[in-house]
C-alpha cells in the first residue's frame, strides 16, 4: 500500500483538477485508486481552476440567487454548468443573503445593564415588603377577630 503525502495528495487533486479527464481516466493515469482519488478531492477545497466563483462581485452573485431561487435541483446544476459555478455555492450566497436580511439585536450598553440590575433589585425589594405588609395586615384582622370574640378592649 502506497503511503501518500499531504503535498502529493494537494499535487494530484489539482493535476485532476487541471486535466480536464474524468475522474476515472485520471486516476487509471496515475495508478490511484478512483475512490482514494475521489476521497482526496472532497476533502480538499481547492476547486478546478476553470471555475470563477471567487471572480463574482457581490452584485453578479445576489443576482445569481435570483436567478435561482425558483429552480428545482435539475435545472439548477444545469445553470450552474452554464455559469460555472458550483451549485454549494449559490445556496452558501443564497444562505447569506437571507442572513444579510434578518434584524440584528442591538448591542447591550452598560447603561441598560445598570438599568436593568436596578429594576431587579427594586422588584425584589418590593416583592419583599408586599409580603411584609400581607403578614403584618394578616395579624392585625386576626388581632381584631380574637379581641371580637374574648370582647375585649382594642386599646391595651
Amino acid at each position: 500500500m502506497t503511503r501518500y503525502t499531504q503535498e502529493q495528495r494537494t499535487v494530484l487533486v489539482q493535476g485532476y483538477h487541471d486535466s480536464g479527464l474524468s475522474l476515472r481516466e485520471y486516476a487509471e493515469a496515475n495508478g490511484i485508486a478512483k475512490s482514494t482519488l475521489y476521497t482526496w478531492c472532497s476533502q480538499t477545497a481547492d476547486r478546478p481552476n476553470t471555475m470563477k466563483t471567487s471572480t463574482l462581485s457581490a452584485e453578479q452573485r445576489f443576482h445569481i440567487v435570483l436567478e435561482t431561487a425558483k429552480l428545482n435541483e435539475v435545472e439548477l446544476s444545469e445553470f450552474c454548468r452554464k455559469q460555472g459555478v458550483f451549485p454549494a455555492d449559490v445556496q452558501e450566497w443564497r444562505q447569506a443573503s437571507i442572513a444579510a436580511t434578518k434584524p440584528k439585536a442591538a448591542p447591550v450598553s452598560a447603561e441598560s445593564k445598570a438599568d436593568k440590575k436596578r429594576i431587579k433589585r427594586l422588584e425584589k425589594d418590593l416583592n419583599r415588603k408586599d409580603k411584609a405588609l400581607a403578614e403584618t395586615t394578616a395579624l392585625l384582622v386576626l388581632r381584631k377577630k380574637f379581641n371580637a370574640i374574648y370582647g375585649l378592649d382594642e386599646e391595651l
